[in-house]
């Protein structure tokens, strides 16, 4: 790990904070923060990512992949955010999870690139955990495989992870859990399920009502927990 100074990019200095909570998403954000009657903010990261904001929630994004997500990240950290819940999108590994449940990550298989650069254990903060439970006591909780080559799931790399007991498989979990570790942010991925591997086969639900309803039954929850 090279333990070097950071140079300091343009876009990591200090502006304006936000709310000291907030979540950080991967779609339909226009959407949700209509929904949490959240006011447009200052975009960042040259506009790809949008922000929304009102007294003590703030909302960004959309964000896809490891990388830009923990950019994203990084800024609002420096920002001041100090509890960061990611709403995504996950295919499941197990007959356990069907499209549109909901899904946290409690450990992490990295086969993305991002998380080597932060030396931090990949999991997400208890106290974030057990309040998310507390409000809906049947999120299914298990490891998950973050990838940044979704068109190289291999059959081969699915069992792989299915033998480690992985439950799903996303692409920024991992990296974004070992970036909020970095940077003392409490931090946790609320996941739902928009795809199936089964039967050496991958069927896609993106597209189906359910998901997009669980998407936004998770950025309730999310908010929920961060404003209580």
């Amino acid at each position: 790990m090279d333990n070097s100074p950071e140079l300091a990019w343009p876009w990591t200095k200090l502006k304006p904070p936000v709310p000291p909570r907030g979540l950080l998403c991967a779609g339909w954000p226009d959407k949700i923060a209509h929904k949490l009657n959240l006011m447009p903010g200052r975009s960042f990261l040259g506009g790809m990512v949008k922000l929304w904001e009102k007294e003590g929630l703030f909302l960004a994004g959309p964000v896809l992949g490891a990388p830009l997500a923990v950019m994203a990240l990084e800024i609002l950290a420096r920002r001041e955010a100090k509890e960061i819940i990611f709403l995504g999108l996950a295919g499941s590994l197990t007959t356990r999870l069907n499209p549109g449940d909901l899904f946290i990550p409690t450990y992490g298989f990295s086969t993305e690139g991002t998380s080597t650069h932060y030396p931090s254990e990949p999991g997400p903060d208890k106290s974030l955990t057990d309040r998310a439970l507390t409000i809906k006591p049947d999120l299914a909780l298990g490891p998950i495989w973050t990838t940044d080559a979704p068109f190289r799931e291999t059959r081969d790399l699915v069992r792989r992870f299915q033998e480690k007991e992985a439950l799903a498989v996303d692409m920024e979990s991992t990296a974004l859990m070992a970036a909020a570790g970095f940077r003392y942010v409490k931090f946790m991925s609320l996941l739902v399920i928009s795809d199936q591997f089964s039967n050496d086969s991958w069927k896609s639900k993106t597209g189906d009502p359910q998901v997009k309803q669980g998407f936004f039954k998770a950025a309730a929850l999310a908010a929920n927990l961060l404003l209580n």
